[in-house]
């Protein structure tokens, strides 16, 4: 049975429901709490170093120090990366995970402070891993910066953490199956399959320098299609049906998004090989399984869009819908442009087109997901409403203005500069000129995201200190044009649903 498709989901929760509900928020409260605030301190990090990295990039001269030689690019940009997968994405998708579980399952937490002890290990590693890029000894491969020490204090806390999703799931009452289900489960199990891959054939003892780049790359886009866009897929389907009132508009359609994503998702990333040592079958699989993807994208898209056919002014009055729905956008968005770049790999290898995409990904989509989640789920273990919808359209509109340049003009750079690319006659140091309006841009671009995510984690701790509003009423962007809709947001957005 679809979550979406039960009729007691679309009724005003009874006072038993409410009651149960609660229950299962306080089990959750302390572990969501803790790695929602270290995932955005993390985010801010992150959003810090990458603004530093964009400025290096058209002047780079900018803290150009003997003493602050561990501030140049070639480290800044790896270790902004990494901290705004691991440090903020990871972190959030525990969270959201976590707390959707619970509340599907119907199962509490039962040790809350066990997942709290495993998230300080996550963030011990993520540090160490940090200080090892700074230094100039991070790891060879994409998102495999950090090193080895790093890993196996990361990947023992990640087992701890993902555990009692899988029991909660274990133990759930019978019929209590739904999507949302699917994807967080699919995602605990594909990392650890990716990462116990990613360590056997990088490992020098056991792998060769070819091993190891194609592994890397193989490991990177897994991390993206196989953990990122699950966590965030299937935190829209929880959350879309809620804010709208209705139940997904086709099960079958879900299914075969689902699967079509564990079919297609594992086989990406060898295309940006292409011209390698490596038979040419391997990167033209890759490239075809990176266009197939668009077969989830339809599913889910088309899902997405059905539900909240006839309802999609809530989009005005729902902080939550408002976040999900730009970022199911950038998911449509970035998996055209991933199918481009496989279509092409050769014309956008070594340009700046990849960093666009990966950040479009990432941030564009998973980010703003999350941050949707953020607010749906807060008010419902604080009792607390946020404060002001004035920052909720503040941190919206400072992301959709800073993110999208920093995606969109590194991806369309990276085509002019793969175009001059074929021009014997242009040193890589005209390349990076041609390119600096790009640049100039993408430092605006992470300036508006620092300062909105800056506005967004002042408001997040007020809530979490309990100093929002005491209202039955949640925090809405605007009044519902109709009725209907005010009693579908009353009864989906408040703290008490």
């Amino acid at each position: 049975m679809s979550q979406d498709s039960s009729p007691a989901s679309l009724e005003r929760p009874t006072p038993e429901d409410l009651r149960e509900r609660a229950a299962l928020d306080r089990s959750t409260k302390l572990p969501v709490l803790f790695f929602l605030t270290s995932g955005l301190v993390w985010l801010l990090a992150a959003c810090l170093l990458g603004l530093v990295a964009s400025i290096k990039l058209h002047s780079p001269g900018f803290l150009d120090w003997d003493w602050l030689n561990w501030l140049n690019w070639g480290r800044l940009q790896p270790a902004a990366f990494n901290a705004l997968v691991y440090g903020w994405a990871f972190q959030a998708a525990f969270a959201v995970g976590l707390w959707m579980m619970a509340r599907l399952c119907r199962q509490p937490l039962r040790n809350p402070v066990t997942l709290v002890v495993a998230g300080h290990f996550w963030n011990l590693g993520v540090t160490i891993g940090l200080l090892n890029i700074l230094a100039g000894n991070q790891g060879p491969g994409e998102l495999l910066e950090f090193g080895r020490p790093a890993w196996l204090m990361m990947f023992a806390a990640f087992a701890l953490i993902v555990i009692w999703q899988v029991l909660m799931f274990v133990t759930r009452p019978k019929g209590a199956d739904y999507v949302t289900q699917w994807y967080v489960l699919a995602a605990s199990f594909w990392f650890p399959w990716l990462f116990l891959t990613a360590s056997v054939f990088t490992s020098p003892r056991t792998g060769s320098g070819l091993h190891a780049a194609l592994t890397s790359s193989w490991y990177a886009n897994g991390v993206l299609f196989l953990f990122l866009v699950p966590m965030a897929v299937g935190t829209a389907y929880y959350l879309i049906p809620k804010i709208v009132g209705r139940p997904v508009h086709s099960y079958p359609l879900a299914v075969a998004g689902f699967w079509s994503l564990a079919l297609f998702g594992g086989w990406t990333g060898l295309q940006k090989l292409i011209g390698g040592p490596l038979p040419t079958w391997m990167p033209a699989v890759s490239s075809a399984a990176q266009v197939l993807l668009l077969i989830p994208v339809l599913c889910v898209g088309a899902n997405h869009f059905l539900t909240a056919r006839g309802r999609h002014e809530l989009v005005a009055v729902s902080p939550t819908l408002r976040f999900v729905f730009a970022g199911a956008v950038f998911y449509v968005a970035s998996h055209v442009v991933a199918a481009l770049l496989a279509l092409a790999p050769g014309l956008t290898q070594f340009t700046a087109a990849w960093d666009g995409f990966r950040f479009m990904l990432v941030y564009s989509y998973f980010s703003m997901t999350m941050f949707g989640a953020i607010y749906f789920i807060l008010p419902r273990l604080t009792g607390c409403e946020w404060l002001s919808p004035g920052m909720i359209r503040i941190h919206f509109w400072a992301n959709i203005y800073g993110g999208s340049p920093i995606g969109v003009f590194l991806i369309i750079g990276g085509f002019f500069q793969a175009n001059a690319m074929n021009v014997w006659s242009h040193g890589f140091g005209a390349l990076s000129d041609m390119l600096s309006g790009a640049y100039v841009a993408a430092t605006l671009g992470w300036i508006f995201i620092l300062f909105a995510n800056t506005v967004f984690f002042l408001h997040f701790v007020l809530i979490a200190l309990r100093l929002g509003r005491r209202s039955e009423r949640a925090t809405l962007l605007s009044g519902p044009a109709h009725l209907d809709d005010a009693d579908v947001m009353i009864t989906t957005e408040g703290a008490e649903a």
